[in-house]
């Protein structure tokens, strides 16, 4: 396989962590190689120099929220890179915003040959530079550009309480913010904390370039790219003291009053039951909140439910969570008030997906609390299981396999980063065979890299002759809505799916994260507050 020639454009010769990581994923991909270091000799900051209330809040923000794995602390480039890895030094040529190069730099760069160059330093790009890769300049925008342009990054958002934060990896064009979009993600904002929230979004964006390369190893023909966003959006720009004062006072208010509501009105979940008739598949669907299975376990409560049907019986699993432990465990329920405690690990354990091969039950539920994917085999069912074997060694939530004529297809999310969010990325490997299985990750890992319709929501179910996989949106809150989204290509090389339809709870809900039918009937869970 062919190495793509890669050379990295920067202000300094110490980069930041999310950089060097960057970086470091390239290099362990077998995909790339370090060629040259592009050396700005005199940066200058497109920004203007921030106020004084601005600079005060990111200082104690960042003291009391600052991790231990900090995307921002910088570290020596020659620590990951070979010493001999050579360096240009460049003397932009330097208009108010923009920074152009010399015929006699460009020449330089070009007998490097390069494929790309990643952009970590420099200011706006222009000129002959944008084209001399032959996969063009790629640069980072932590922001989603259809709603904010210029900065601080992950910033804005916070304070104008936005649901999600974007993050885009661009190919960069004469046009400012007008590049074509090669890879990007949406997490949910993080409501209290601009440090928080741009240290998850730095991190996860230090995998895309790699993940972009193993798209375009796939189909080298091909680079994987969307238009460039039309019309953009406004610029923004550091906040005056008056601006800060007003936000920070605001974003105090609002942060007491949602501390004080979770305080008054914890979380809460009911399994509950409607009609098959009134989903609609390819539409929007609001379910109400009523038919509730009752829960005979104290001071618990009940997510995730997974019908099962053995003779004319149909068993509803479920996660039990017990609100003074903060640990759940799987439950079995009749319908009649009748529960059984049917799993309880040390840890925390939910989202039980069951499943059938040769007329026996597994069980693969959620417990990414301890790393590890385990499956579960029914010695009795439905009442007695044993732990069969390690499904697969990673911190996985929410685990569904959907079997065809193939073999099996595991859909689980995980973290790309110890900071990123469980919610944002799908991932799919397949395996022949469940037992001994050796599960195969795709190389289009994650597939789907979006708070909106990455982590699963219930079983993978036929609608006709449409393959409908149920992804839990929690944009504006965990647990928010259903997007149902229809599997149009379904193999580890090719992955496509698209929202066909979305399922709601109504009022007084506040949410609704599991989607399951056994024959007339819709099983969901409705999150309240109380």
């Amino acid at each position: 396989m062919a190495m793509y020639r890669i050379g990295i454009m920067v202000d300094q010769l110490h980069l930041q962590a999310w950089q060097l990581n960057c970086v470091q994923e390239l290099q362990l991909s077998g995909l790339a190689r370090i060629e040259v270091i592009i050396l700005n000799q005199h940066p200058l900051s497109s920004k203007k120099s921030s106020n004084f209330l601005y600079k005060l809040y990111r200082k104690v923000d960042r003291f009391l929220f600052k991790p231990a794995q900090d995307a921002f602390k910088k570290q020596f480039i020659y620590s990951l890179l070979e010493k001999t890895t050579p360096v240009i030094p460049v003397q932009p040529i330097q208009s108010k915003y923009r920074d152009a190069f010399s015929s006699e730099n460009l020449n330089e760069i070009a007998s490097f040959h390069l494929d790309i160059i990643l952009r970590f330093g420099f200011r706006i790009l222009s000129g002959p530079i944008l084209a001399l890769p032959r996969l063009g300049i790629w640069s980072f925008h932590h922001g989603n550009p259809r709603y904010y342009r210029g900065g601080p990054p992950a910033f804005w958002e916070v304070m104008e309480k936005q649901a999600s934060t974007g993050v885009v990896l661009m190919r960069l064009s004469e046009a400012l913010d007008q590049g074509e979009i090669l890879y990007e993600s949406l997490t949910q904002t993080d409501p209290l904390s601009v440090e928080r929230n741009a240290q998850k979004l730095f991190w996860v964006s230090s995998f895309f370039p790699v993940r972009v390369l193993k798209r375009f190893a796939l189909d080298p023909l091909v680079v994987p790219a969307s238009s460039p966003i039309a019309p953009p959006a406004p610029l923004k720009r550091n906040p005056s003291n008056w601006q800060m004062l007003a936000l920070l006072t605001k974003h105090l208010w609002n942060t007491i009053d949602r501390k004080f509501d979770e305080w008054k009105l914890p979380a809460h979940w009911e399994v509950g039951s409607a009609n098959v008739e009134i989903i609609q598949i390819s539409g929007n669907t609001v379910i109400p909140p009523k038919s509730f299975l009752k829960n005979p376990f104290p001071n618990t409560y009940l997510a995730d439910p997974f019908p099962v049907k053995e003779g004319k019986t149909t068993w509803i699993f479920a996660e039990c969570y017990d609100k003074k432990s903060a640990k759940g465990s799987i439950v079995v329920l009749d319908g009649n008030g009748l529960g059984h405690r049917v799993l309880e690990e040390s840890w925390h354990v939910s989202y039980p997906f069951i499943f059938s091969v040769n007329d026996t039950f597994f069980m693969v539920p959620e417990s990414s609390q301890v790393g590890k994917l385990y499956l579960y085999e029914a010695i009795k069912f439905p009442f007695h299981w044993e732990r069969k074997s390690i499904l697969l060694a990673i911190e996985g939530y929410d685990p569904t396999i959907y079997k065809n004529e193939k073999g099996f297809w595991l859909f689980v999310n995980q973290k790309s980063h110890e900071l990123s969010s469980p919610f944002d990325e799908l991932h799919l490997y397949f395996s022949p065979t469940l037992t001994q299985a050796h599960w195969e990750p795709s190389p289009l890992n994650p597939i789907v890299s979006d708070v909106r319709k990455a982590r699963p929501a219930g079983n993978i179910f036929n609608w006709g002759d449409q393959l409908i996989r149920p992804a839990q949106d929690s944009e504006l809150r965990y647990g928010h809505r259903i997007r149902l989204m229809e599997i149009t290509n379904l193999s580890l090389t090719h992955y496509q799916e698209q929202e066909i339809g979305r399922v709601e709870a109504d009022a007084p809900a506040l949410g609704i994260h599991t989607l399951n039918f056994q024959e007339e009937t819709a099983w969901v869970d409705f999150y309240f507050r109380k």
